[in-house]
């Protein structure tokens, strides 16, 4: 039984304070082999993914943001 807490996912692109025109960018992160991560763009859940084997994680946006900042988190 593995009693240990997953390690908190972090978000590593689009990079903080970074700029893009796509409206519909791909999210990317790292964490715990196997975990659930669930990302969320300014407070609104926008979708799961689940980290692969080497440590990292995907997520497409699929609804388009408005242009301007956003606060990714996962």
């Amino acid at each position: 039984i593995d009693v240990t807490a997953p390690l908190t996912p972090s978000v590593a692109g689009p990079a903080q304070d970074s700029t893009t025109t796509d409206t519909t960018p791909t999210i990317t992160g790292a964490g715990e082999p196997g975990s659930l991560v669930t990302v969320s763009i300014d407070g609104q859940r926008v979708g799961d993914t689940t980290v692969v084997a080497d440590g990292t994680w995907t997520l497409d946006v699929s609804t388009a943001l408005t242009l301007g900042s956003h606060q990714v988190s996962a």
